[in-house]
């Protein structure tokens, strides 16, 4: 008995390896060596070597050189057959679709808070096909929609939030309003929120660019925004402000319907 539980015990470290391995293959810039991976899961060469050349053998990953491996073409075909059990990307595309068209030049979008990272779904442009989903991740301090998240979090819960994203992706700092630290994170989200929208409005001295974002209720859990962002000189702050409204009345009914 003992030595089944020891097996399985196992066996789940090296799922939970391998699940890491492959989110650490699509986050990279490029291919990476087994040496790489091996350092950055702090996993023995000679294991690491054996985990790669497994997932290359189910198609996962693919070596791209003698010594470099890449993501394969199965992730893609999991990702690809996953779309219809994701209803997100289909039930609120025409009401996405119909606010995009009220705002020329303006992109509108879904954001999804999972695990502290964000997920964008149905971006959506006026005269454009939406981009569905994008998963590559952004840097929360940089986001109009997780800053609007944020803003309704108790502290610790934001800080962790930003703190994580900090890790990830660093501390840019493309404008000198962003604020230097998650704590001027915080307080800048909060301050800037408004009959419950966020305009990031601190661009308005430096080029016409504008970011804002509502929340919408929970999807399957998970915190979620709305976000509209393009040029500033399209609406002002409170048409803004109306048409995240409109928006968000049009997508929840969309989805209260669909269920």
């Amino acid at each position: 008995m003992q030595g089944d539980a020891r097996e399985g015990k196992g066996q789940m470290q090296s799922l939970l390896r391998g699940l890491e391995m492959l989110r650490h293959l699509v986050e990279a810039d490029g291919p990476v060596t087994a040496t790489e991976v091996a350092k950055a899961l702090e996993l023995h060469q000679s294991t690491a070597s054996r985990m790669l050349a497994t997932l290359a053998t189910a198609g996962y990953v693919r070596k791209e050189s003698y010594r470099s491996y890449a993501p394969d073409y199965g992730l893609l075909s999991i990702a690809l057959g996953a779309r219809p059990h994701f209803s997100i990307m289909e039930t609120p595309r025409r009401a996405m679709q119909e606010a995009a068209d009220q705002v020329p030049g303006m992109t509108l979008s879904i954001c999804m808070l999972w695990r502290q990272e964000l997920i964008y779904f149905l971006r959506s442009a006026e005269g454009r096909q939406p981009v569905l989903f994008e998963g590559h991740g952004y840097p929360m301090h940089l986001s109009a929609p997780a800053m609007r998240l944020i803003a309704d979090l108790p502290d610790s819960e934001a800080l962790e939030l930003l703190e994580h994203s900090r890790a990830r992706f660093g501390w840019a700092r493309p404008h000198p309003h962003v604020p230097a630290d998650p704590h001027g994170v915080i307080e800048v989200a909060r301050s800037n929120v408004t009959f419950d929208c966020l305009i990031d409005d601190g661009y308005r001295d430096v080029e016409n660019y504008v970011a804002a974002a509502i929340p919408l209720r929970p999807y399957d859990g998970h915190p979620v925004a709305l976000a509209l962002h393009g040029p500033r000189d399209v609406a002002s702050d409170d048409k803004l402000r109306l048409l995240l409204h409109e928006a968000r009345r049009e997508v929840e009914t969309s989805i209260d319907a669909a269920h």
